[in-house]
């Protein structure tokens, strides 16, 4: 409503200010966010790695190896993997900024199989059915989280918030979970831009080693 108001003022001048600002808004609660123990990661990846899905079992391995965004994933196309450096581009990402980051060779693998499987011939890592936009992969997902045993409460950013909090419990500094994970509000951040890719190889390694190494050596 108060968005409303002010695209009154602003575009239309119908008013000269904007009511709800005058209301107090209640604290909100904010509920605990939920991230994923290694059991119960290794459980989702064996659901998602029998599901219908084409795209379901990369893509978790893929959020779980990245940390990155549900979006920043989908929206990946061949051209921004390079399988040389070992690194994945995400360039449609929430602050608009370009972020590279590396991938375990566990991640690589598992794309490389996903190339072999790209019939569509599609420019997108994980296509729909034409191959012209990104999959939807909501109803497969849904359905992973329940046969996996895990509750409501655990949602797609449940992923992005698992690579978080492990990185977070073996003692990986702020800086280098942000420069992770793309969090432009570290205000120092940018001070900071000297962290390459490189630099930031030895976090993701370990946190996969933690949470997709069991999965990995099973395999």
């Amino acid at each position: 409503m108060s968005r409303a108001f002010n695209i009154g003022i602003r575009d239309w001048h119908w008013l000269k200010e904007n009511p709800v600002q005058k209301i107090t808004k209640p604290k909100e609660n904010k509920p605990k966010e939920r991230y994923l123990e290694e059991v119960e990661i290794k459980n989702l990846l064996d659901v998602c790695r029998k599901s219908k899905s084409p795209h379901l079992f990369s893509f978790v391995v893929l959020a779980l190896a990245t940390g990155a965004r549900k979006g920043e994933i989908l929206g990946l196309k061949w051209s921004d993997i390079d399988f040389n450096r070992a690194t994945a581009t995400f360039r449609d990402t929430k602050n608009s900024e370009t972020r590279t980051v590396f991938l375990s060779e566990f991640a690589l693998n598992t794309l490389r199989t996903g190339l072999k499987k790209n019939i569509e011939l599609s420019a997108f890592v994980f296509p729909n059915m034409d191959g012209k936009r990104p999959a939807d992969i909501r109803e497969a997902w849904e359905r992973a989280v329940q046969q996996a045993g895990l509750g409501k409460d655990v949602t797609i950013h449940s992923l992005r918030h698992t690579v978080a909090s492990h990185l977070s419990m073996r003692s990986f500094s702020t800086l280098e979970i942000g420069k992770i994970l793309g969090h432009k509000t570290l205000s120092q951040l940018k001070r900071y831009s000297h962290l390459s890719v490189a630099s930031t190889a030895t976090a993701l390694n370990t946190m996969n080693d933690i949470i997709l190494g069991s999965f990995e050596n099973a395999s």
